[in-house]
């Protein structure tokens, strides 16, 4: 039932990005440091999740902008791969400074389903981050956040992100 679930909604992501692919499309690798106790949980000791995500904005104006995220999150624990994270979120984002600026410091939040040891979480993401112009087309996003996740226990870890933003619309 969670594998049909899984490959529904990255079905929809995927139809997402198609109508909105105009805009911006984000790749990068992502981590995730727990800060609360996940050993006595289902899904174990963990001391640390590396993985990847893209993304897609759609921009409303020159600051605000909705996006659609998705994930994948190895967990380790010591080295070993005890679980795996799987992210499907959506949310939005106020940049401080309009595009044309070399730095765009930004705030806000995602939220969503989170996958992880058999089990299905809502997730909600609150982050900041600071998006540094490269090129007309291309922004080096570094991006910080603290995830919390709400189901079968309740668990929370900081998660540092950065990513290639592409300006699709120049192309």
């Amino acid at each position: 039932m969670n594998r049909r679930i899984s490959m529904l909604l990255g079905l929809l992501y995927c139809l997402i990005m198609q109508v909105n692919a105009q805009n911006y499309c984000q790749g990068g690798v992502q981590m995730f440091v727990p800060t609360s106790d996940f050993g006595t949980s289902t899904i174990g000791p963990i001391n640390l999740g590396v993985g990847f995500f893209g993304s897609n904005r759609y921009f409303f104006n020159d600051n605000l902008s909705l996006k659609v995220e998705a994930g994948y999150t190895l967990l380790l624990f010591d080295g070993d791969i005890r679980n795996q994270m799987v992210d499907l979120l959506g949310g939005a984002e106020y940049c401080f400074r309009p595009e044309g600026y070399i730095l765009r410091p930004y705030a806000g939040g995602t939220m969503g389903l989170i996958l992880m040891g058999g089990s299905a979480y809502f997730g909600l993401r609150p982050q900041a981050g600071l998006m540094i112009e490269l090129g007309e087309t291309v922004l080096l996003d570094l991006g910080f956040g603290q995830q919390f996740l709400f189901g079968r226990g309740n668990f929370h870890g900081f998660s540092p992100k950065v990513g290639i933003i592409m300006n699709l619309n120049s192309f």
